[in-house]
């Protein structure tokens, strides 16, 4: 567990040509409210919801959150966008990694589901993407999963990323976790999305990676996408690009892919 440095939203959906609603629900069994942009479509029954990664929120201009968001409402699907609890301006004020904001997007799919939308894809980067992953391995309402750039198992990431994130010295990380665990219950080096991949028999992945990636290594994406049962479950390894880059690197390949993966798997 980490105290969050919020980045405050300042992005405006309109200036994508976006017309959208300020919405807030709440994550599923804590009750944290989160808050969120909906982008609605009147004629489709289609919805994705977007889960941005750590430290950041709902339009991560450095992702090109909003610039999708736009793309997939023009390609006739709703969209839902939202701050993850100890983000943007939503609740909360501390991060799991995945653990606890599965909640957050459960809370996410509820909201879709009282709207009415059944046909359900997530797209998810980094932490988000593990996030959805994971979720969806709980959930019987989500239909597609796009996972972009997630990592495997937390164990590989955690150690290197550390320091660099923390800025303090490694041989603190285990007692660190060691305290999380017994006073939170909350045991971060068990959060393992290629488990959650692997229970994943009806719901089709497409995985997306940069071959550059330096903070989650692209071998991540390959034992994600051997782990999924799925038949139809892809990926798509982006050369050149860096992590959460591949929008960024190839603006219509991105597009052109993302898009088609959800019209069959929503279809």
């Amino acid at each position: 567990m980490a105290v969050i440095k919020r980045v405050p939203v300042e992005e405006d959906p309109a200036t994508f040509g976006l017309s959208y609603e300020d919405v807030s629900f709440f994550s599923r069994d804590d009750d944290i409210e989160l808050k969120g942009w909906f982008f609605p479509v009147d004629i489709s029954d289609k919805v994705i919801v977007m889960v941005h990664g750590v430290d950041v929120h709902r339009a991560d201009p450095s992702i090109g959150m909003l610039n999708i968001a736009a793309a997939l409402v023009l390609r006739g699907f709703n969209v839902l966008t939202f701050d993850l609890r100890g983000h943007g301006q939503s609740g909360g004020s501390s991060r799991y990694v995945g653990y606890t904001e599965k909640r957050d997007l459960h809370g996410a799919v509820d909201f879709v589901k009282g709207r009415g939308y059944t046909r359900i894809g997530v797209l998810g980067f980094s932490m988000g993407a593990a996030t959805a992953l994971m979720t969806a391995a709980e959930s019987d309402d989500i239909v597609a999963v796009v996972a972009d750039s997630s990592f495997a198992d937390m164990h590989d990431i955690v150690l290197p990323q550390f320091k660099k994130r923390t800025g303090l010295p490694k041989f603190l990380l285990r007692p660190l976790l060691l305290l999380a665990r017994v006073c939170y219950g909350l045991n971060i080096m068990a959060v393992r999305p290629i488990e959650s991949v692997s229970e994943l028999g009806d719901v089709p992945i497409l995985f997306i990676h940069g071959d550059s990636d330096e903070t989650v290594p692209v071998a991540h994406a390959h034992r994600l996408y051997d782990a999924s049962v799925n038949g139809k479950s892809q990926i798509w390894v982006v050369p050149g690009a860096a992590h959460v880059r591949s929008y960024a690197t190839y603006n219509q390949q991105y597009l052109d892919r993302v898009t088609q993966f959800f019209a069959e798997a929503l279809a």
